[in-house]
Parts: C-alpha cells; structure tokens; sequence
C-alpha cells in the first residue's frame, strides 16, 4: 500500500475518532441510522433528494450568472482583451512569466524528487537545492 494510502487512512481514522470523542451523541445516532435499514434508507433518500435539490439550484444560479452578467461582459471587453494581449507590451512580459513559471515548477519537483530519495538522515541539512549545496528545497 503506497504511502499516501496509508497516511490518507490514518488522518481519517484520527478525524473519526475525535469526532466520536466530541459529539458522543451525534455518533450513537449515525450509529443508530447505520444498522436499522428502514432509517438508513430513509436517511439516503433525503440526502439523496438533497442532493439533487443543490446541483438543480447550481445549475439555475450558473445559468443566471452567465446570462446576465459574464456573456454581456465578455461581448463588450473580447475585442479590448484581444487588442491588449497581442501588444509587445503585454505579450512578451506574458510569455517571459510563463516560461519562469514552468521553470520554477519543473526545478521545484526536481528538488523535491532528489530530496525524497537522497536525503537519508531527515535533517534540514540533508536537503539539496538547486543553487548547489545545503538549501531549504525551494526555487527562489
């Protein structure tokens, strides 16, 4: 079982139990609902319904949004944007971010790669930067 399998497991294992630890009566009830099967289905047809409730009332809220205020916006500032971004001005510090960004990214997970393997000892001394020498592991 790969690592993070085994950290994910033991979180929501300590979650679980201090909220067991917390809300006693809350966890007799879910326990309660769990083992008798006519409250259990009832308990998932009402989330169940709930559910669909929410994703009908997202959907009404993201078709209203986008109808009156994100298409009108987008027809009127489209042709300004395409204007903006195809000037030097914009379009070269654009392109320069980027390309550091995708550099920062690749160094980052090299750092983080050669640190999970090699660093042995587990100290903050142990850790390989990509300036040469002791480092914290980070892209600066």
């Amino acid at each position: 079982m790969s690592d993070i399998i085994q950290d994910t497991a033991k979180f929501l294992l300590t979650q679980s139990l201090m909220w067991t630890t917390r809300n006693p009566l809350e966890a007799l009830a879910g326990t309660a609902i769990i083992s008798n099967p006519a409250t259990r289905k009832l308990t998932f047809q009402i989330a169940g319904h709930i559910i669909k409730q929410n994703l009908r009332d997202v959907q009404f809220f993201s078709r209203l949004i986008y109808t009156d205020l994100v298409a009108p916006a987008g027809r009127a500032s489209i042709p300004q944007i395409k204007k903006a971004a195809t000037t030097p001005a914009v379009a070269i510090p654009a392109t320069a971010l980027a390309a550091a960004a995708v550099g920062a990214a690749i160094s980052s997970a090299t750092v983080t790669s050669i640190n999970k393997e090699h660093n042995i000892s587990g100290t903050v001394w142990g850790n390989w930067s990509p300036f040469g020498g002791f480092g914290f592991g980070t892209v600066v």
